[in-house]
């Protein structure tokens, strides 16, 4: 049987068990995720650094990208609903006639 060890990122070295990993947190008073991944996590609500931009320009920008974004995406789906016509149209029969008296 063959044990495999998670190594940490970029330098390849295995991760600490529980007990150098506690050592460590004694030695450097630092929370669990900081000593073995060296970042703290993300919570999700942290405030958003503003940019050096106003408001207004950063909306323009967004607006004309959603736009490109929209106008892509309409000309996408007409290809495909082309491409599907094309298609469907190849193996399509015409409906059958049918005279007034037959029984269906």
């Amino acid at each position: 049987m063959c044990l495999t060890y998670k190594t940490t990122g970029l330098t390849g070295e295995p991760l600490p068990d529980l007990l150098a990993t506690a050592k460590y947190q004694r030695q450097r008073a630092s929370p669990p995720f900081f000593a073995l991944y060296r970042f703290e996590p993300r919570l999700g609500f942290e405030p958003i650094r503003p940019s050096g931009r106003p408001a207004i320009r950063d909306a323009a920008l967004f607006a004309e990208r959603m736009q490109k974004i929209h106008a892509f995406c309409r000309t996408e789906i007409l290809a495909a609903q082309a491409r599907w016509e094309e298609q469907t149209n190849k193996t399509r029969k015409p409906a059958r006639r049918y005279r007034p008296g037959e029984k269906v």
